[in-house]
């Protein structure tokens, strides 16, 4: 199950990274046809060029902003995308800045499907920080096979701001989460702390917080967006 997280998140920021395959701007061209052939397909995709300004004669882009409703892309579909990448370069198509959000995102993984309600990005292309937000239900889902898959015996989990509780049989236990060294931990009282799962020191990505609520539970991420859309843009996709 820790490799299917790790997929879940993975995909979810592929997902808005996707769109940049259809960023290679040319006068006259249709950009939701576009779109569509990069695997990008729903209700109402729009792209929106901002090539006004002092950028326009150097061969830049001040923002693209993608839209759509009910994009299906692989493994998945996203109720709503709304990205805006900033400084784009229409030659080599690297980009400054990226904002925005997705929002009700299925994915659809190996051990089934795992919805996460929003995915909200921001910052530099290099370092670009990704909160994505599940629910209560999917989260305790999510927590209960991730521990099970770990070795921790696990019947339910209970979710209440700042730390959950793990049932078993008649037992409870008190348990939190945290970020330590990049990777997802589990502590329980009187017990080692459980790695629940953690990114290669290789991956594009690393995680960087993890925030546990009544209502769900929320995972920031650093993302390199940039090195990311290269791969992409160069037609090698970094594996799951």
């Amino acid at each position: 199950m820790g490799s299917f997280i790790r997929f879940a998140l993975f995909t979810t920021i592929m997902v808005s990274l996707l769109v940049f395959v259809i960023v290679p701007v040319a006068a006259g061209m249709l950009l939701s046809s576009i779109a569509s052939d990069a695997g990008l397909g729903g209700a109402g995709m729009k792209v929106s060029v901002n090539m006004l300004g002092p950028g326009l004669l150097s061969g830049h882009a001040d923002t693209v902003n993608v839209q759509g409703d009910n994009v299906d892309v692989p493994h998945g579909v996203v109720g709503h995308l709304d990205v805006t990448l900033g400084d784009v370069s229409l030659s080599d198509h690297s980009f400054s800045t990226v904002s925005g959000q997705l929002t009700d995102v299925t994915l659809k993984g190996p051990s089934g499907s795992v919805v996460v309600q929003s995915v909200d990005l921001s910052g530099p292309s290099n370092h670009m920080r990704a909160t994505g937000t599940v629910s209560l239900s999917e989260a305790k889902n999510l927590v209960k096979q991730v521990a099970v898959n770990v070795g921790v015996a696990v019947d339910s989990v209970q979710l209440k701001n700042g730390s959950l509780t793990l049932v078993s049989g008649t037992q409870h236990t008190d348990a939190s989460l945290r970020i330590m060294g990049h990777a997802l931990v589990l502590d329980r009282p009187g017990q080692q702390s459980t790695v629940l799962f953690a990114p290669a020191p290789s991956e594009d990505w690393q995680l960087q917080s993890v925030s546990i609520t009544a209502d769900g539970i929320q995972l920031g991420l650093s993302v390199d967006a940039a090195k990311l859309a290269h791969a992409l843009d160069s037609g090698g996709v970094p594996a799951n």
